[in-house]
């Protein structure tokens, strides 16, 4: 029988290296080309390796999850406008010598192989224990909540209102949040920002001819802006605010 474990970055720096790997496999490619997480991610590997967290099986990384801290001031209003605002916030509240006091998660990537064994509801049940060793009061995360790729016309408004018969969201990734004590809050409706040209898109999501106006991709949440005239195209993703509190 295989062990499981858990560990962080900081005690286990060499598997920066397999934390790449696992997002490889984990997101669509054009999910890997946002501007603000690319420009910081090594600065969050680096000083924030205390808040990466591996699980391993048989000293192998099969989930993680990724957290950075910020202040926050408990409000609705409060929060980020979404994962790259996080990113910002964090950063600018660190070099300022802004105490933080909560956890934003950023991921929770499960290798495929090792999906459907509950790993998700471990590794933010490890990122609240964190956060309590920490001494912080709350976890916030901006779910990506990855079944509206099947209705990426869809508003996330409507989306987020649909529930399964046994009362739980019918979003799998938010169900896992909920079954763990989250609360969805609020909507973060320009989470993440991606822009590239029209051939570098295509090269991103397969598609060969990408036509003016809104573009249905492989695992968007939301069609593609493509501007022909420009050469261009952005995505501007929606993810849902989720609150975890981990001390009363």
């Amino acid at each position: 029988m295989l062990m499981l474990t858990t560990t962080t970055l900081k005690e286990r720096p060499l598997a920066q290296k397999e934390i790449e790997k696992l997002h490889e496999v984990g997101w669509p490619a054009f999910m890997r080309q946002d501007k603000i997480g690319n420009d910081h991610w090594g600065r969050i590997m680096r000083e924030y390796a205390s808040y990466q967290i591996l699980l391993l099986e048989d000293d192998q990384v099969i989930a993680m999850g990724n957290a950075i801290p910020i202040f926050w001031d408990g409000s609705v209003e409060g929060l980020p406008a979404g994962w790259d605002d996080s990113i910002l916030r964090s950063f600018q509240q660190f070099d300022e010598g802004i105490n933080h006091n909560t956890l934003s998660a950023l991921a929770v990537v499960i290798h495929p192989k090792a999906q459907g064994r509950g790993l998700s509801q471990q590794v933010i049940q490890r990122m609240k224990k964190l956060a309590l060793e920490q001494g912080f009061r709350d976890v916030v995360a901006p779910v990506r909540p990855t079944g509206k790729s099947e209705y990426p016309k869809t508003s996330i408004d409507e989306y987020i209102t649909w529930m399964n018969e046994d009362g739980f969201m019918y979003d799998r990734w938010l169900r896992v949040h909920q079954r763990v004590g989250g609360e969805v809050v609020s909507i973060a409706r320009r989470s993440m920002y991606i822009e590239g040209t029209i051939a570098e898109w295509e090269n991103w999501t397969g598609e060969d001819h990408l036509l003016l106006g809104a573009n249905i991709i492989p695992g968007g949440l939301v069609p593609l802006n493509v501007k022909i005239e420009h050469g261009t195209a952005h995505y501007i993703e929606p993810n849902v605010w989720v609150h975890h509190k981990v001390v009363e």
